[in-house]
């Protein structure tokens, strides 16, 4: 028997979760994704990806793997978990131990050596209908001919790199869900996310199958979506699901949500957002939030946001805060120093104004005013110094973006240019 439970590393997602990335390859999670060298590989060293093997279960047959669980339940951090290590030395709260408390009742099971796995986040691949302006080809085809001509040099993708992004996304090929489906048999969470998971109809068919064969009752259902799609055969798939929560793509409100995520209307996605508000406890709606990805472009919209959610009555009312790191040139802790004193002191008001309203619930809420407060300990961090200057070579090859920003706020885009 294991003795996970006594670990200051120790994990639950690499005994519990398959993580499939856009381009098919496995990783531990979502975090270890971030970094393109901590994708799993064989005992030969090549790369593991879901097209290549021949059932989800062969993983637990490489070495990689059984070192790092070795590592994670005798108190050392593998090279794949850095950034939850970085967190929680900061004190912060990490993505181990939010996950840990999710999966707490699965820990005695890991102990026992009878655990399977119960939980997949697939990332679809990269189709989607937008092209957001922090996003790249690997997360939407729509930038695969725009990324060269808009992006800094150093940015740049080869041409072989491109013909990849080409290619059909995993998401597509119905040979890699039947192996999704084959190791389904446990499952007792998904999440989706893209690309665009609403568009895509192998992941509908695929939940369809769940609900055909009774098995979508006793799973939970996580989507991250821009929510510029709903059909009602989506509402139809929700209600057959145990709990369904959704994580809504917003960077700011109106026209400035317009500019970070070209082909967006603002009118349709407000309007999609009251309808789930109005209809929601006729759905197996767990929790819907808003996904604010911070950057340099958006970090002055976040109060905004926060203050539009006041306009619902269950949508929840604080965002959850994504920290962007990468293209680093796009990274918030850029900034001026003036401009982020103003940030930290009107993001430490709305955390306190949140704490003391009636809205708040400490059990439900404490992880997203614990992420507000992640984003402000990073503006107090030293800004990345890997071309800063890339700012300006964007901006004067994205006519387009420079045109909108210098509508809505010419401040930022006159600050943007000279680095």
């Amino acid at each position: 028997m294991m003795n996970v439970k006594n670990s200051k590393t120790f994990c639950v997602l690499p005994w519990l979760m398959r993580y499939i990335h856009n381009d098919g390859k496995f990783y531990l999670c979502c975090i270890s994704a971030s970094d393109s060298e901590n994708a799993l590989r064989d005992d030969e060293g090549k790369l593991v990806t879901i097209q290549k093997i021949s059932h989800l279960n062969q993983l637990e047959s490489f070495k990689q793997l059984k070192e790092i669980k070795e590592m994670l339940s005798h108190d050392q951090w593998p090279k794949q978990c850095q950034k939850c290590q970085a967190h929680e030395e900061r004190g912060n709260l990490s993505h181990r131990q939010l996950k840990n408390s999710e999966f707490q009742s699965e820990i005695a099971a890991i102990q026992k050596g009878t655990s399977k796995v119960r939980t997949f986040d697939l990332r679809l691949g990269n189709i989607c209908n937008l092209r957001c302006v922090m996003c790249g080809p690997d997360a939407s085809h729509l930038w695969i001919e725009e990324w060269n001509k808009l992006q800094p040099k150093t940015l740049e993708f080869s041409k072989s790199e491109m013909d990849q992004f080409k290619l059909p996304s995993w998401g597509t090929l119905k040979p890699v869900w039947d192996k999704i489906e084959q190791g389904s048999d446990q499952l007792f969470s998904i999440e989706l996310a893209g690309g665009e998971p609403l568009i895509s109809h192998e992941a509908k068919a695929f939940l369809a199958h769940l609900v055909e064969t009774k098995r979508s009752q006793e799973i939970d259902l996580n989507i991250v979506t821009n929510l510029t799609i709903v059909t009602d055969d989506w509402y139809k798939l929700w209600s057959q699901f145990k709990k369904v929560t959704l994580r809504v793509s917003v960077d700011g409100i109106g026209s400035y949500q317009e500019m970070m995520r070209p082909g967006l209307k603002w009118n349709l996605l407000e309007r999609n957002l009251q309808k789930l508000d109005q209809s929601f406890d006729q759905f197996p709606f767990s929790e819907i939030n808003l996904n604010f990805t911070l950057q340099a472009l958006n970090a002055r919209q976040l109060v905004s946001t926060i203050k539009w959610l006041e306009h619902f009555k269950h949508i929840c009312p604080l965002p959850h805060v994504s920290i962007l790191s990468e293209p680093a040139y796009m990274d918030c802790r850029l900034l001026p120093q003036s401009m982020k004193d103003e940030l930290v002191q009107a993001w430490s008001q709305q955390i306190s104004l949140f704490i003391s309203s009636p809205r708040y619930k400490q059990a439900k809420h404490q992880w997203l005013v614990e992420g507000l407060e992640r984003a402000i300990d990073w503006l107090s961090e030293a800004p990345p110094t890997i071309y800063p200057h890339s700012w300006s070579q964007r901006l004067l090859k994205d006519q387009a973006l420079k045109s909108e920003l210098k509508l809505l706020d010419s401040e930022l885009l006159l600050y943007l240019l000279t680095l």
